[in-house]
Protein backbone atom coordinates (compact mmCIF):
# COMPACT_ATOMS: atom_id res chain seq x y z
CA UNK A 1 0.00 0.00 0.00
CA UNK A 2 1.12 3.27 -1.23
CA UNK A 3 2.54 5.41 1.85
CA UNK A 4 0.84 9.19 2.33
CA UNK A 5 4.23 11.02 2.58
CA UNK A 6 7.25 10.44 2.41
CA UNK A 7 8.34 11.63 5.58
CA UNK A 8 8.26 8.28 6.88
CA UNK A 9 9.53 6.02 3.47
CA UNK A 10 10.65 8.12 1.26
CA UNK A 11 12.20 5.02 -1.23
CA UNK A 12 8.27 3.57 -1.26
CA UNK A 13 6.62 6.66 -1.74
CA UNK A 14 8.68 7.64 -4.54
CA UNK A 15 8.38 4.59 -6.31
CA UNK A 16 5.28 4.13 -6.10
CA UNK A 17 4.19 7.72 -6.67
CA UNK A 18 5.05 10.41 -9.52
CA UNK A 19 6.69 13.30 -7.82
CA UNK A 20 4.17 15.75 -8.12
CA UNK A 21 5.08 19.74 -7.78
CA UNK A 22 1.34 20.69 -7.32
CA UNK A 23 2.35 18.59 -3.48
CA UNK A 24 5.45 20.44 -3.44
CA UNK A 25 3.34 23.70 -3.76
CA UNK A 26 1.15 22.92 -0.89
CA UNK A 27 4.17 21.57 1.26
CA UNK A 28 5.41 25.15 0.75
CA UNK A 29 2.30 26.99 1.41
CA UNK A 30 1.27 24.70 4.45
CA UNK A 31 5.31 25.77 5.60
CA UNK A 32 4.39 29.41 5.13
CA UNK A 33 1.40 29.49 7.23
CA UNK A 34 3.25 27.35 10.36
CA UNK A 35 6.34 29.73 10.25
CA UNK A 36 4.13 32.61 10.56
CA UNK A 37 2.28 30.97 13.37
CA UNK A 38 5.43 29.82 15.00
CA UNK A 39 7.05 33.54 15.02
CA UNK A 40 4.05 35.08 16.07
CA UNK A 41 3.74 31.98 19.38
CA UNK A 42 7.66 32.83 19.98
CA UNK A 43 5.91 36.88 20.16
CA UNK A 44 3.32 35.08 22.91
CA UNK A 45 5.86 33.08 24.69
CA UNK A 46 8.17 36.42 25.28
CA UNK A 47 5.72 39.08 25.83
CA UNK A 48 3.94 36.73 28.66
CA UNK A 49 7.74 35.91 30.18
CA UNK A 50 9.31 39.37 29.92
CA UNK A 51 7.77 42.76 31.75
CA UNK A 52 8.44 45.92 32.68
CA UNK A 53 9.02 48.82 30.28
CA UNK A 54 11.80 50.65 28.51
CA UNK A 55 12.85 53.91 28.17
CA UNK A 56 12.95 54.85 23.94
CA UNK A 57 13.11 57.77 21.83
CA UNK A 58 10.32 59.95 21.76
CA UNK A 59 9.43 59.82 18.11
CA UNK A 60 7.21 63.32 18.43
CA UNK A 61 10.83 64.97 20.09
CA UNK A 62 12.60 66.43 16.34
CA UNK A 63 16.27 66.39 17.72
CA UNK A 64 18.58 68.37 19.45
CA UNK A 65 20.02 69.42 16.96
CA UNK A 66 16.69 70.97 15.32
CA UNK A 67 15.10 72.25 18.44
CA UNK A 68 18.07 74.46 19.33
CA UNK A 69 16.37 77.03 17.14
CA UNK A 70 13.09 75.54 15.43
CA UNK A 71 11.06 78.10 12.98
CA UNK A 72 8.06 79.22 14.28
CA UNK A 73 5.69 77.15 14.81
CA UNK A 74 4.28 73.87 17.07
CA UNK A 75 7.33 71.15 16.17
CA UNK A 76 7.40 68.83 18.95
CA UNK A 77 10.12 70.82 20.75
CA UNK A 78 8.22 71.04 23.93
CA UNK A 79 8.29 67.25 23.88
CA UNK A 80 10.79 65.14 26.44
CA UNK A 81 13.70 63.65 24.39
CA UNK A 82 12.78 60.13 25.83
CA UNK A 83 9.48 58.32 26.55
CA UNK A 84 8.51 55.31 29.04
CA UNK A 85 7.59 52.37 26.84
CA UNK A 86 6.23 48.79 27.85
CA UNK A 87 8.28 45.98 26.38
CA UNK A 88 5.53 44.50 24.98
CA UNK A 89 4.67 46.55 22.23
CA UNK A 90 8.60 46.43 21.19
CA UNK A 91 8.46 42.55 21.03
CA UNK A 92 5.48 42.77 18.89
CA UNK A 93 6.97 45.46 16.68
CA UNK A 94 10.24 42.89 16.12
CA UNK A 95 7.45 40.12 15.89
CA UNK A 96 5.98 41.97 12.79
CA UNK A 97 9.31 42.98 11.29
CA UNK A 98 10.67 39.20 11.38
CA UNK A 99 7.08 38.54 10.47
CA UNK A 100 7.29 40.67 6.80
CA UNK A 101 10.56 39.29 6.36
CA UNK A 102 10.33 35.45 6.22
CA UNK A 103 6.95 35.69 4.43
CA UNK A 104 8.44 35.10 1.68
CA UNK A 105 11.51 32.52 2.62
CA UNK A 106 9.66 28.69 1.98
CA UNK A 107 9.09 30.18 -1.42
CA UNK A 108 12.21 31.27 -2.11
CA UNK A 109 14.31 28.25 -0.41
CA UNK A 110 12.20 25.90 -2.23
CA UNK A 111 13.39 27.52 -5.65
CA UNK A 112 16.77 27.75 -4.61
CA UNK A 113 16.68 24.43 -3.49
CA UNK A 114 14.74 22.59 -6.53
CA UNK A 115 16.83 25.01 -8.85
CA UNK A 116 20.42 23.35 -7.17
CA UNK A 117 18.58 19.81 -7.47
CA UNK A 118 17.58 20.13 -11.42
CA UNK A 119 20.77 21.44 -12.04
CA UNK A 120 22.90 19.16 -9.88
CA UNK A 121 21.05 16.19 -11.10
CA UNK A 122 21.05 17.11 -15.33
CA UNK A 123 24.31 17.14 -14.72
CA UNK A 124 24.87 13.96 -12.49
CA UNK A 125 22.40 12.53 -15.70
CA UNK A 126 19.02 12.44 -14.46
CA UNK A 127 15.74 12.19 -15.58
CA UNK A 128 12.54 13.49 -16.32
CA UNK A 129 11.69 16.75 -16.37
CA UNK A 130 12.17 20.52 -13.92
CA UNK A 131 8.72 19.29 -12.10
CA UNK A 132 10.07 16.13 -10.46
CA UNK A 133 13.02 18.66 -9.42
CA UNK A 134 10.99 21.01 -7.40
CA UNK A 135 8.86 18.25 -6.25
CA UNK A 136 11.84 16.25 -4.44
CA UNK A 137 12.38 19.56 -3.34
CA UNK A 138 9.51 20.78 -1.64
CA UNK A 139 9.63 17.33 0.14
CA UNK A 140 12.69 17.77 1.30
CA UNK A 141 11.64 21.07 3.22
CA UNK A 142 8.68 19.33 4.84
CA UNK A 143 10.63 17.89 7.82
CA UNK A 144 10.51 21.99 8.83
CA UNK A 145 6.88 21.41 9.72
CA UNK A 146 7.80 19.34 12.51
CA UNK A 147 11.24 21.83 13.55
CA UNK A 148 9.46 24.65 14.00
CA UNK A 149 6.58 23.49 16.36
CA UNK A 150 9.48 21.70 18.13
CA UNK A 151 11.50 25.08 18.18
CA UNK A 152 8.88 26.88 19.95
CA UNK A 153 7.98 24.11 22.58
CA UNK A 154 11.61 23.69 23.62
CA UNK A 155 11.38 28.16 24.10
CA UNK A 156 8.44 27.63 25.95
CA UNK A 157 9.61 25.27 28.35
CA UNK A 158 12.99 26.51 28.99
CA UNK A 159 12.15 30.82 28.57
CA UNK A 160 13.06 32.33 32.62
CA UNK A 161 10.81 35.08 33.21
CA UNK A 162 12.60 38.69 33.08
CA UNK A 163 11.75 42.09 34.15
CA UNK A 164 13.30 45.48 33.12
CA UNK A 165 13.18 48.85 33.90
CA UNK A 166 14.01 51.97 32.50
CA UNK A 167 17.07 51.74 34.39
CA UNK A 168 18.10 48.96 33.25
CA UNK A 169 21.01 48.94 31.02
CA UNK A 170 20.86 47.84 27.39
CA UNK A 171 23.53 45.48 27.67
CA UNK A 172 21.82 43.69 30.82
CA UNK A 173 18.40 43.32 28.95
CA UNK A 174 20.51 41.54 26.00
CA UNK A 175 22.64 39.32 28.89
CA UNK A 176 19.11 38.83 30.54
CA UNK A 177 17.19 37.78 27.02
CA UNK A 178 20.49 35.85 25.80
CA UNK A 179 20.15 33.83 28.59
CA UNK A 180 16.43 32.98 28.59
CA UNK A 181 17.27 31.58 25.41
CA UNK A 182 19.60 29.24 26.69
CA UNK A 183 17.38 26.25 26.27
CA UNK A 184 16.60 26.75 22.91
CA UNK A 185 20.37 27.89 22.25
CA UNK A 186 21.39 24.39 22.98
CA UNK A 187 18.46 22.41 21.82
CA UNK A 188 18.86 24.52 18.48
CA UNK A 189 21.18 22.94 16.63
CA UNK A 190 20.29 19.44 17.83
CA UNK A 191 16.89 19.86 16.11
CA UNK A 192 18.81 21.93 13.05
CA UNK A 193 21.08 18.87 12.35
CA UNK A 194 17.90 16.13 13.21
CA UNK A 195 16.19 18.35 10.64
CA UNK A 196 18.98 18.61 7.95
CA UNK A 197 19.51 15.15 7.88
CA UNK A 198 15.94 14.00 7.71
CA UNK A 199 15.76 16.46 4.56
CA UNK A 200 18.98 15.01 2.98
CA UNK A 201 17.64 11.47 2.79
CA UNK A 202 14.26 12.64 1.61
CA UNK A 203 16.36 14.70 -1.37
CA UNK A 204 19.02 11.38 -1.98
CA UNK A 205 15.48 8.98 -2.41
CA UNK A 206 13.88 11.47 -4.77
CA UNK A 207 16.85 11.90 -6.36
CA UNK A 208 17.25 7.74 -7.07
CA UNK A 209 13.09 7.32 -7.96
CA UNK A 210 12.05 10.52 -9.24
CA UNK A 211 15.62 11.74 -11.23
CA UNK A 212 17.08 8.04 -12.14
CA UNK A 213 20.52 8.95 -10.13
CA UNK A 214 22.56 6.32 -8.70
CA UNK A 215 23.06 6.40 -5.27
CA UNK A 216 26.17 7.83 -5.31
CA UNK A 217 25.80 10.90 -7.47
CA UNK A 218 22.63 11.11 -5.40
CA UNK A 219 24.20 11.20 -2.26
CA UNK A 220 26.77 13.55 -3.17
CA UNK A 221 24.28 16.07 -4.41
CA UNK A 222 21.90 15.42 -1.37
CA UNK A 223 25.18 16.27 0.70
CA UNK A 224 26.39 19.07 -0.54
CA UNK A 225 22.08 20.24 -0.19
CA UNK A 226 22.36 18.99 3.63
CA UNK A 227 25.76 21.00 4.17
CA UNK A 228 24.59 24.32 2.36
CA UNK A 229 21.48 24.15 4.81
CA UNK A 230 23.51 23.64 7.74
CA UNK A 231 25.63 26.48 6.72
CA UNK A 232 23.09 28.60 6.22
CA UNK A 233 21.10 28.28 10.16
CA UNK A 234 24.58 28.36 11.92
Amino acid sequence: MATRTPLRRPFSYFDERDASILHAIGIVALLTVVLLAGTTAIGYVMTANVDGSVTVDNPAYPGDGFCESPPEGDWGCDEPPTVERGVDGIIWDGVGEVTGQSLLLPALGWLVVGTLIHVGSWFAGGEGGAGRSYAVAGWGMAPALVAIPAAVAVLALTFDPVTVTPATAPETVRSELFGSLSGLQTVGPIVSVLTSLWSGVIWFAGLIQARGLTPGRAAVIAGLLVLLGLAGSA
